[in-house]
């Protein structure tokens, strides 16, 4: 019925890593460092807070 979807269901059991065919150390490294990067910028907003504060000011 949906052929693109049930190729992607008949992989089974598997990892990324696996299914990108990289090392699964290079792996966690790479989501651990995007993990981190993401956790910086919720940590200190896409806008700076400061920025945000002179824009109300202004208004």
């Amino acid at each position: 019925m949906f052929p693109k979807i049930s190729q992607l269901a008949n992989y089974g059991n598997t990892t990324f890593g696996a299914l990108w065919n990289i090392n699964t150390w290079l792996f966690i490294t790479v989501f651990g460092l995007i993990s981190l990067f993401l956790f910086y910028l919720i940590d200190h907003g896409l806008f700076r807070k400061d920025k945000l504060a002179d824009s109300e000011a202004g208004d």
